[in-house]
């Protein structure tokens, strides 16, 4: 496991890591929003914890985590066969 503090992740890192969460279905109809749900930065704590090593893993873990809050909330968007 590996602590990041997702306030001091790079430009190239959040890249990664927004790639990583796309690459297994990520929801990013939101993109255009001040806090995207695949970029914690804008709205979660400062740290997070993540089994994998690199910032691509890390999107794809976040995405897997959050999966079942997402599609919750956002259900209609999921149920016309958006992702």
């Amino acid at each position: 496991m590996i602590r990041v503090d997702l306030g001091s992740l790079s430009e190239e890192q959040k890249s990664e890591f927004v790639d990583g969460w796309k690459s297994v279905g990520g929801y990013v109809g939101d993109m255009d929003s001040p806090s995207p749900w695949c970029c914690p930065w804008y709205w979660c704590e400062d740290f997070a914890t993540f089994e994998g090593s690199t910032p691509y893993e890390w999107g794809i873990e976040w995405w897997k985590e959050w999966e079942g809050q997402i599609k919750s909330e956002l259900w209609y968007e999921f149920e016309d066969g958006e992702e």
